[in-house]
């Protein structure tokens, strides 16, 4: 039980280190168009 848990742990911290990547090239990228449409839309 403790190996699984620790096993789901590390797939967590590498999704999540894997997302904030990813978030990261995408807000670079398309900073200019999260920024048109979140004054579009408030």
């Amino acid at each position: 039980m403790i190996k699984y848990s620790n096993i789901l742990m590390n797939f967590i911290v590498l999704a999540i280190s894997r997302s904030k990547v990813l978030f990261m090239k995408l807000s670079k990228q398309h900073m200019f168009w999260v920024a048109c449409i979140t004054t579009e839309f408030t």
